[in-house]
């Protein structure tokens, strides 16, 4: 039922994608590629650690940047100057609450709430950028998410076509009980398959 109900929501966001939209660096296509990519790789980590189901796991992953197409597709100007202004030094966040008060992780948080997502859903998707500030009970997710998130990124799989993400701590692999082990076969999986499990 967890297979069916992820590849329903699949189909569902994958059309808010439909439409082709490129600016600098960034390509909608690409950022659902990436936002695809987190939930197939934190779907894997979960699975490898046994740390959160794995359902949960991806959903959390394919919705983590969902204010991101949110802010593309209804503040399309102000998106713009937010793509001419990223550079690899800033995380993205920075500049977005710099230009419009508030990041894609928090707007996506609140959508989620508005479509009535569970807690640890909405959790994961608002402090993946941000683990260390959370403090609630669903920290294995939101970490699961961050890591995914970095690793796609730096696999060259980005949500905005620059390399800033930040590299998770190594509190985020301990509470997670990823060792160099687990974290080397996520990171095979996730070379070797990313891009079949991304052609959808």
């Amino acid at each position: 039922i967890s297979e069916l109900r992820n590849l329903a929501l699949t189909v569902l966001v994958k059309r808010m994608f439909d439409q082709p939209a490129t600016y600098g660096s960034y390509n909608r296509e690409a950022l659902w590629r990436h936002s695809l990519a987190v939930a197939v790789s934190a779907r894997k980590i979960a699975r490898v650690t046994g740390a959160v189901p794995q359902h949960e796991a991806y959903i959390a992953g394919l919705l983590h940047h969902v204010g991101t197409l949110l802010i593309d597709l209804h503040l399309r100007t102000t998106f713009c100057k937010l793509i001419k202004q990223l550079s690899e030094s800033e995380p993205t966040y920075r500049k977005e609450r710099e230009l419009l008060s508030f990041d894609q992780a928090q707007l996506g948080a609140h959508v989620a709430r508005c479509w009535h997502f569970p807690t640890n859903i909405t959790d994961a998707i608002h402090y993946h950028e941000s683990p260390s500030q959370y403090a609630g009970d669903h920290e294995k997710l939101v970490y699961i998410v961050s890591v995914a998130d970095y690793l796609c990124s730096r696999a060259g799989m980005t949500a905005l076509g620059v390399f800033n993400t930040t590299p998770p701590s190594d509190f985020a692999y301990a509470i997670l009980g990823v060792d160099r082990v687990a974290l080397a076969i996520i990171w095979d999986d996730l070379l070797t398959h990313i891009a079949d499990a991304t052609d959808f």
